[in-house]
């Protein structure tokens, strides 16, 4: 009876023993390749990662990264609400931001002494888990810290020659472009960039606390040495600000600013900032190359300068009001020239047209004009024999007009 019993026991036991479910194993997860922990990288990394499932396969994996803020370490508050992104591969390269100003290690070099040379930064944790064919994740993901740089992108306006101590005196449009660059950036350009017009009466008062200057009422104008005194990162609120735009220079070469209709006797400031891919912002305001100060004067006219048949050469400003005899030409092929600038009071060139011959060339009548206005800037024409005119005009943004006139004949 007694064996009878344990071999009923034991096939009981056997029994139950090969009816119980194995546990589905979890999946392991390691990180192969990462950014260096003991010195700072380039905003652009490369990490890459493997996973294993010791009784299955590894599906895909889920990754994360952190922004560890100015302490440098991830905490449980860095990683809140931080979601995990799927994806099939077991590599990638991520463009990390590094908001974080004034690098120590640049603050700390002698050698560098612009706070506009101070690289940007921040530190980072990637973690990466993998999940298996049946949906099991690794509970204890892979991670790396690191810390990013970046250069500050830069950018500046397109301007012609202005006033390197005053604020310049313009039209009642003003138009500028810009153009930007980034040292680390792939293609070399900031990837957006944004703008602010602000007249001079809103500036926060406090801004001139301890200057010994007073704050300015609506159409003042200040010095470049009284700006400077100003700290230029309070000059603006967010409010001020355009909202951020790509700056795409495979399109075109500069980004135009403009805005018409400007009050005269108003007095501004127009400032633009750049941010490049890691959302590293300038974060100063220069006379004359990201911040123009200007006063709304008007009555400026484009800087008309011709060359005619004979290689001279004249410049004309505001509309004609006589006409330039040029003689008697013994060939009746003959070939005007121009070109204009607005520059002197950051205006644009807009365009030009001109008109052979009219009734009354001080006074063109609309359909007497040869062209519409175009980018024209030379003509070449074979003319009759006997007495002939010629009117040329120039338009700026503004709608200012100059106007030249010729008097000449054709033997």
């Amino acid at each position: 009876m007694l064996g009878v019993s344990l071999l009923c026991c034991c096939l009981f036991a056997c029994s139950n023993s090969s009816t119980e479910p194995v546990p589905d194993q979890a999946p392991d997860t390691s990180i192969v390749s990462a950014p260096r922990s003991d010195i700072p990288n380039s905003y652009r990394v490369s990490i890459a990662w493997l996973g294993n499932d010791p009784d299955g396969q590894v599906a895909s994996f889920q990754w994360r990264m952190s922004d560890d803020g100015a302490d440098g370490v991830v905490d449980p508050q860095d990683t809140l609400g931080l979601a995990w992104h799927s994806t099939a591969i077991s590599d990638s390269t991520f463009d990390t931001s590094a908001e974080l100003d004034s690098f120590a290690a640049d603050v700390a070099n002698p050698a560098i002494t612009d706070p506009i040379d101070f690289r940007n930064w921040q530190v980072h944790t990637f973690f990466v888990r993998a999940v298996d064919q049946h949906g099991n994740i690794d509970p204890t993901p892979a991670s790396v810290t690191f810390t990013v740089t970046t250069v500050l992108p830069q950018v500046e306006f397109d301007l012609p020659t202005l006033s390197e101590d005053v604020c310049q005196a313009t039209n009642t449009t003003v138009g500028l472009g810009i153009e930007t660059s980034d040292e680390d950036d792939p293609l070399k350009i900031a990837s957006e960039f944004r703008y602010a017009w602000v007249p001079v009466q809103d500036l926060d008062p406090s801004l001139f606390d301890g200057t010994g200057v007073s704050p300015p009422q609506a159409g003042d104008c200040l010095t470049r040495a009284q700006y400077e005194m100003l700290d230029s990162t309070r000059l603006f609120t967010e409010s001020d600000w355009s909202s951020w735009m790509p700056f795409e220079i495979t399109s075109r070469p500069e980004v135009d600013l403009s805005r018409s209709t400007l009050s005269p006797g108003s007095s501004w400031f127009l400032a633009v900032q750049a941010r490049d891919r890691a959302k590293a912002v300038t974060t100063t305001f220069r006379w004359n190359r990201n911040l123009f100060h200007f006063h709304v004067d008007g009555g400026f006219f484009p800087a008309l300068h011709v060359t005619d048949p004979s290689a001279g050469e004249r410049d004309f400003e505001g509309e004609a009001t006589t006409a330039v005899n040029l003689g008697a030409y013994g060939d009746s092929t003959l070939t005007f020239s121009w070109t204009a600038s607005a520059e002197s009071y950051a205006g644009v060139i807009s365009d030009y047209r001109y008109a052979f011959d009219a009734a009354d060339p001080l006074n063109v009548e609309e359909s007497e004009w040869d062209t519409p206005w175009a980018n024209a800037s030379s003509t070449s024409v074979q003319l009759d024999t006997g007495a002939h005119n010629l009117a040329i005009a120039v338009r700026d943004n503004s709608g200012a007009i100059t106007r030249a006139v010729y008097l000449f004949s054709v033997n």
